[in-house]
């Protein structure tokens, strides 16, 4: 049997024992060095983003978008124009909190180093209706490369002095609508077989949906097909929405204002 003595044991001397007491206080000095680098490069980096971002807004508010502000403005003169706006610029704004959420501050704005922006704001009033016409520009990571990029489209809000409007949601028909699991939201008209496959018809009264959609109605969303087809549509008790898919120019704006009070019109015959 083999027996293993104390003496053969490694023995630390007193200079290996100081030396090792040394050393912790040098690695508590790094791992401490190493959190302070840690916060200040999350610092660093959250200044740059916020710096980029508030230089991206300033060159679009008073160099890039001059050209359109200028157009915007002389060709609507008989509006009330602000070249750039907030939320609370907009009456009527607070009837769709899916476009007002999106102005609240999320760590997604940091990652995209942009936030949502209004430009090009006119707004009038015509026999008690508030109506307001902008620019929506809205940050959103890109396709592929996942670089961040932004869309930008013209947004007009009517707003109503009391409310008398059926609530109903209309967009283009697309193919991630077809649902397998028969709870389809969608409200097909009867008989109108052309108009449910080219609409995305959908609302929290359905049957009441379904009387508002009389022939008439339907004729005129099949007539202005081209226009509803490009953008969403959100009907609320008290205000109309559009967000069209485009930043619409100057003659096409009139136009479809003019659609749009006439849409107004029978909703609330």
């Amino acid at each position: 049997m083999f027996c293993l003595s104390l003496a053969s044991l490694p023995s630390f001397s007193n200079s290996q024992k100081s030396q090792t007491k040394q050393e912790l206080p040098i690695l508590q000095y790094l791992t401490n060095d190493m959190g302070r680098i840690i916060v200040f490069a999350f610092v660093c980096l959250l200044s740059l983003s916020l710096a980029l971002r508030y230089l991206g807004e300033y060159g679009r508010r008073h160099f890039f978008g001059r050209k359109r502000a200028k157009l915007i403005e002389s060709n609507f003169q008989d509006f009330c124009y602000q070249p750039f706006a907030i939320p609370q610029d907009i009456f009527g704004l607070e009837n769709f909190p899916e476009i007002v959420d999106k102005f609240k501050f999320s760590i997604n704005q940091l990652m995209l180093g942009s936030r949502p922006e209004i430009y090009d704001l006119i707004t009038d009033q015509q026999d008690g209706l508030e109506i307001s016409v902008f620019d929506l520009r809205t940050p959103m990571r890109g396709v592929g490369d996942g670089r961040a990029s932004a869309h930008t489209g013209t947004v007009f809000l009517i707003c109503l002095p009391e409310k008398s409007l059926t609530t109903f949601y209309l967009r283009r028909e697309g193919f991630g609508d077809a649902n397998l699991w028969g709870q389809d939201p969608d409200i097909d008209i009867e008989d109108e077989f052309i108009f449910s496959q080219n609409f995305h018809l959908t609302g929290p009264d359905r049957e009441g949906i379904r009387k508002l959609f009389d022939k008439q109605l339907i004729s005129f969303f099949r007539t202005n097909t081209n226009l509803f087809t490009a953008g969403n549509l959100d009907v609320q008790p008290r205000a109309i929405l559009f967000r069209h898919q485009l930043r619409l120019g100057p003659e096409e704006i009139r136009s479809t204002l003019a659609t749009l009070s006439r849409l107004l019109t029978m909703l609330t015959l």
